[in-house]
């Protein structure tokens, strides 16, 4: 029961980190592309590499 309880937890700590960095990369990609500065467009590439790390 008790891996049960731990196993429910990292997933849910998975989803709650899946849709915080989903959310801030759509409000980053809402600025159009040639208006973004590189930092933005930095932040946008990190976020995009961590959602292909939580789906592997």
């Amino acid at each position: 029961m008790e891996i049960l309880i731990v196993c429910i937890e990292k997933y849910t700590n998975l989803q709650t980190k899946a849709i915080a960095i989903g959310q801030e990369l759509a409000k980053l990609e809402k600025i159009p592309e040639p208006q973004r500065t590189s930092p933005q467009q930095q932040r946008i590439l990190e976020l995009r590499q961590n959602e292909q790390e939580i789906l592997l």
